[in-house]
C-alpha cells in the first residue's frame, strides 16, 4: 500500500503546458519597461548635483562648528599681531602656542564625524539616498578644507609679521594638523574604542600639553622651544608631515571602507 502511493503521482496525468501567446508576451514586455522607466526617471527626480549636495552637508555640519572654527581663527590672527618685534625667542615660543590652533580644529570637526558612531546614527544615515562612505568623505573634506584655508591664512600672516619664509611657517602649523588628524581617524577605525569622541578628545588634550611643553624657552635660550623649533630642526619637520600624511591616508581608505562593509552587512 505503501509503495503504491508512492507511486500514485508519477501516475498522475500532467497539465498540459500553456500555449505560446505573442501578444501576452508583447504585454509583458512593455509593462515590464514601463515600470522601469516610471523607476528611472523617479530615481532621476531624487537625484541631486554635486554642488546641492555639498551644500546639503554644510547644513548639517551645522552652525555651531562653523562658528567654533571661525572663532579659533580669528583668535590666533589676533594673538599674532601681538607678535614681539625684537626677540626671535618669543616669537617661537608665540608660535608654539598658535600652532596649539590646528588641533583645536580638528577636534572640533572630529566630534562632528564621531557623533555618528557615539549616538547610533549609522543605521539612520544608511537610509538615506547616499552611501555612508560618501557622506563621511563630503563632511570630512569640507572640515578638512575650511581647516587647510584657514591654516595657510595664518602661515601667511605669520611670515608676513615675522618676515619669515611662508613654507617653514606651514611646516610649523600644518605638522601638527595632520598628527592630529591621523590620531584621530585611527581612534575612528579602533573597534575596542567605544566613546570615540572621548577618545578623540583625550588624544587632542595630550598632543596640546606637548605643544604648550614645546613653548618653553628659558632665559639663556635654551628648553624644548629651542630645541624644537630652530631651523637645524626643520629636517625632522619635514619627515614627521610625509610620515603622519602617508598614514593619514592610509586610515582614511580603512575609514571609507569600514563604512561600505558596514553599509553590506547591514539589513537595512
Amino acid at each position: 500500500m505503501k509503495n503504491r502511493r508512492s507511486q500514485l503521482p508519477a501516475r498522475l496525468p500532467l497539465p498540459p503546458a500553456p500555449g505560446h501567446d505573442p501578444e501576452r508576451i508583447a504585454e509583458t514586455v512593455k509593462h515590464s519597461r514601463l515600470i522601469l522607466e516610471e523607476k528611472l526617471r523617479k530615481d532621476q527626480e531624487r537625484r541631486i548635483s554635486f554642488k546641492d549636495f555639498y551644500i546639503r552637508q554644510l547644513r548639517f555640519i551645522g552652525l555651531r562648528v562653523w562658528f567654533l572654527h571661525a572663532g579659533v581663527l580669528l583668535m590666533a590672527a589676533a594673538l599674532i599681531h601681538r607678535m614681539p618685534e625684537d626677540s626671535s625667542g618669543e616669537r617661537l615660543q608665540l608660535l608654539a602656542l598658535l600652532s596649539t590652533a590646528a588641533p583645536l580644529l580638528v577636534l572640533i570637526g572630529i566630534q562632528t564625524l564621531s557623533r555618528s558612531f557615539a549616538s547610533r546614527m549609522v543605521e539612520l544615515e544608511m537610509s538615506t539616498l547616499y552611501s555612508l562612505d560618501r557622506l563621511f568623505l563630503a563632511r570630512l573634506s569640507l572640515l578638512a578644507l575650511i581647516d587647510i584655508v584657514g591654516l595657510g591664512v595664518l602661515a601667511g600672516l605669520f611670515s608676513l609679521e615675522w618676515g619669515q619664509d611662508l613654507g617653514r611657517m606651514l611646516l610649523y602649523l600644518f605638522t601638527p594638523f595632520t598628527v592630529a588628524c591621523v590620531g584621530c581617524l585611527w581612534l575612528l577605525n579602533s573597534p575596542r574604542i567605544r566613546d570615540k569622541g572621548f577618545g578623540c578628545a583625550a588624544y587632542i588634550l595630550l598632543l596640546l600639553t606637548v605643544q604648550v611643553a614645546c613653548a618653553y624657552r628659558t632665559e639663556n635660550q635654551t628648553g624644548l622651544n629651542a630645541l624644537v623649533y630652530e631651523s637645524s630642526s626643520l629636517g625632522i619637520w619635514a619627515v614627521v608631515l610625509l610620515l603622519s600624511s602617508l598614514a593619514l591616508i592610509r586610515e582614511l581608505r580603512k575609514l571609507l571602507n569600514t563604512c561600505r562593509q558596514i553599509e553590506i552587512s547591514s539589513p537595512l
